[in-house]
This record gives C-alpha cells, structure tokens and sequence, in this order.
C-alpha cells in the first residue's frame, strides 16, 4: 500500500513513463563532472545528474559553463585571440556547442554567426602551428577570421 500514497506524484520508476518524463521529474544528484574545455579564464564541463529514486535509471547530460558570457564585440575580440594562441600552442578539436554557449545573445543566427567565428580562429591556430608559420599578431587574426568586427 506504500505506493498507493505517491499516487498523484509522478513515478520515475514507472516503465511505461519513465522515456517520457522531464528531468524535473526525477530526484536527480550531480554524479559526475568532466572538464571538456578551458583556456585561460574559461572552462566547460559535462555534467552527468543521475536520479537518486530505487529502481530509476535513468542519467541527464548537461554542460556547464564556468566564465563571463561574451556579450560585446570586444568580449568576442579578446576571446577570439585567446582561442587562436591556445590551440596553436595545442592543437586540438574545439567543442563547438561549447563556443556557442559562450555567446550571450537573443538571436540564434548571431549566436552561430559568432561560434562560428571562435571556431575559425581555433582552427585557424591549429593550421599555423602545423605548417610551422610564427603566431599572427591580433591585428592579423581579426582580418581573417572576424573581418565584419573590424
């Protein structure tokens, strides 16, 4: 008779609801933290909740963003170049839903539009340092991968 006194509580440990339910539903607790990303005073993890309720299952995902949220051209700037020295100085893949995280603006487009950019000026370290060619100069990497910000 236990359950019957949960009854109008939703059961995360109900099989015919449990692929339906929202996170909130569930009695979830962080189990795990992964750093994903960081440079210089950014970083991004991947958080993993699990619910705590008998018998649940079920794991959400999420990532976490620790830094200030780039809101002006010169938040982007600074970022961009940061970016650029750091995987030219390690070159590495770049967590794109990451840069696009970073981003705090209403408009999705200029939210892409941007990452993109962030994108471009990792990438575009990680080819300098390939081909053995000196670091650009801010200047240099701002016509290149931010020519609209200049």
């Amino acid at each position: 008779m236990s359950g019957d006194s949960h009854s109008k509580q939703p059961n995360c440990t109900d099989d015919t609801k449990a692929n339906i339910l929202p996170p909130e539903a569930h009695d979830l607790i962080e189990a795990d933290q992964e750093l994903i990303w960081e440079i210089d005073d950014y970083a991004a993890y991947k958080i993993t909740y699990e619910c705590r309720r008998d018998k649940c299952q079920k794991e959400y995902h999420s990532v976490k963003i620790i830094g200030q949220k780039l809101k002006t051209i010169r938040d982007c700037k600074t970022i961009a170049y940061q970016i650029y020295v750091s995987y030219y100085d390690n070159p590495r893949t770049i967590p794109y839903r990451v840069l696009q995280r970073l981003i705090d603006v209403p408009d999705p487009g200029t939210q892409n539009a941007v990452a993109d950019d962030l994108a471009n000026a990792a990438k575009l370290g990680c080819t300098d340092a390939d081909a053995n060619q000196a670091k650009r100069t801010k200047q240099e990497l701002f016509d290149i991968v931010l020519p609209d910000l200049v």
